[in-house]
């Protein structure tokens, strides 16, 4: 198994060994309409590449589960490498790269039902805890304008190395535990973000830049 906290190490090692040219923060909106984001920090290593690290963060989210409807909460660590393809100002237009991340979503659901065995109602907390590492390949579009904003939008496409997913159904001091494996499942990222690039020397970033 690929130890995640390692990579990310490796990563911040790595760009810190560089002189800080150029960051750009960025925040996915169109994930926020949906009760789940990210915020990203991607590192410009020079006119052609960047590494980006991500939280991916999901916050009361419904899903369906025995025809109720569930929040769902947790969150994870992306890192991805980028390629810029037609660089027209610096590190923007098309993109190609490729992505790992690693998530833990879960969530709890109380309730009661009524048993007829036993002619009472019973309390019961339902569980299901997700667990899961991917890894896949990017294709994306950034825009890069002159005041520094930076809109982008991209797709992922990949497979879970692993994919765990646990239920936990407990009443009344009885317990039902299950774990399934689904590493077989394939992995889908679209995002849609809004960013600010940060300069901290005089490199030049942009030849014909747009107006915003």
């Amino acid at each position: 198994m690929i130890n995640l906290k390692i990579i990310f190490l490796i990563f911040f090692l790595y760009t810190s060994s560089f002189s800080l040219a150029q960051i750009e923060a960025k925040f996915d909106a169109l994930g926020a309409i949906f009760g789940q984001s990210a915020v990203k920090a991607e590192y410009l290593i020079n006119d052609d590449f960047g590494v980006e690290l991500s939280y991916n963060f999901r916050y009361g989210k419904p899903i369906l589960l025995n025809d109720e409807a569930i929040k769902q909460h947790g969150g994870g660590l992306k890192l991805e490498a980028r390629y810029y393809l037609s660089s027209f100002d610096y590190n923007d237009g098309y993109y190609i790269g490729v992505y790992l991340r690693k998530q833990s979503l879960f969530n709890d659901y109380e309730d009661t039902y009524y048993s007829y065995d036993i002619e009472q109602s019973i309390d019961y907390t339902y569980t299901v805890n997700e667990k899961f590492m991917s890894i896949g390949l990017l294709l994306g579009y950034k825009t890069f304008f002159d005041s520094g904003i930076t809109i982008e939008s991209g797709l992922g496409l990949g497979r879970f190395m692993s994919y765990d997913v646990t239920d936990d159904i407990r009443d009344d001091g009885y317990e039902t535990y299950n774990t399934y494996d689904s590493s077989d499942e394939i992995d889908f990222i679209f995002t849609f973000a809004f960013g600010y690039r940060f300069e901290f020397n005089n490199k030049k970033t942009s030849s014909t830049p747009e107006e915003f």
